[in-house]
C-alpha cells in the first residue's frame, strides 16, 4: 500500500521518530509534526498519514470582569470599572494603599480533564492580598465555554500565575484572599516544532569545521590477552 508523503528523498534521512503503540510521530524542522497511524487487522492493515494537531481543547474563556470589593471604605468610595480602580477620596487612609496590580486568568476544563489555554490576563489597581483585611475579596465572571465542566482560576504572584481555585458549573468565582498554588500553572500556547525549536542554530558566517580523516590508526597494548 503506498502513501503520499511530504518529504522529499533528501529530507528521508533526517526524520526523527518515536513510535507509541499502532502511530509512529514523524518530526523534521522543514515540515509540521505527523503522525502515520496503522489500524485493522493482519493481512488487511489500513495506513494513515496525517498531521498532528497540537494544544487541541476546548476553546479558552473570554470577557473575563474583574471587581474588587473593599472591605473598608469611606461613603464617597466607587468602583470605577473602565478605570480599574477605586474612586476614592485621599482622605480615606485605606485609598492609599490600593496601588498594587492584580492579575487574573481562567481557563476551561472537559468532562475528561483536558485544560484549555488560559484566558488573557485581565489585570486591576487594587490592594496586593497580603495587605488585604476582613471583607475584602475579588469576584471573577466569564463567558461560558461550550463542554466545560468546570473553570480553574489563577492569580498572579510575583509574574507568574498560580492555581486558587476552581469554579464547578457556573462563571463566577470568588477571591476571598486564597493563595495561589504555584504547583499548578496555565497550560501555555507553545509548539516544540515550530521556528528554530528542533534545529541546533549556529552563525551562518561561521560554517560548522569538517573534521578531517584519521591519517592512522594507534593501537596501546597495555595487557596480555
Amino acid at each position: 500500500m503506498a502513501i503520499c508523503s511530504p518529504y522529499s528523498i533528501a529530507e528521508v534521512p533526517e526524520i526523527s521518530y518515536a513510535q507509541v503503540g499502532d502511530v509512529v510521530y514523524l518530526a523534521h524542522e522543514n515540515h509540521p509534526l505527523y503522525k502515520i497511524t496503522r489500524s485493522g487487522n493482519v493481512g488487511s492493515y489500513c495506513w494513515e498519514l496525517t498531521n498532528v494537531a497540537l494544544n487541541q481543547s476546548l476553546t479558552c474563556p473570554i470577557n473575563v470582569q474583574v471587581t474588587p470589593t473593599c472591605g473598608m471604605v469611606c461613603g464617597c468610595c466607587d468602583w470605577n470599572s473602565s478605570a480599574g480602580c477605586y474612586n476614592c477620596c485621599y482622605c480615606c487612609e485605606y485609598a492609599m494603599n490600593l496601588c498594587s496590580c492584580l492579575g487574573y486568568k481562567v481557563s476551561a476544563v472537559d468532562c475528561d480533564g483536558i485544560e484549555s489555554l488560559p484566558s488573557s490576563a485581565r489585570c486591576i489597581m487594587f490592594r496586593y492580598p497580603t495587605d488585604w483585611v476582613a471583607g475584602d475579596h475579588v469576584t471573577v465572571c466569564w463567558n461560558s465555554v461550550t463542554g466545560a465542566c468546570e473553570y480553574n482560576i489563577y492569580r498572579d504572584s510575583a509574574g507568574y500565575y498560580g492555581l486558587i481555585g476552581v469554579a464547578c458549573g457556573c462563571t463566577r468565582f470568588v477571591d476571598e484572599n486564597y493563595e495561589p498554588d504555584m504547583t499548578v500553572t496555565p497550560k501555555e500556547d507553545w509548539n516544540p516544532f515550530e521556528s528554530d525549536n528542533t534545529r541546533t542554530t549556529r552563525d551562518s558566517t561561521s560554517p560548522a569545521t569538517k573534521k578531517e580523516a584519521p591519517s592512522g590508526i594507534l593501537i596501546n597494548k597495555s595487557a596480555n590477552y
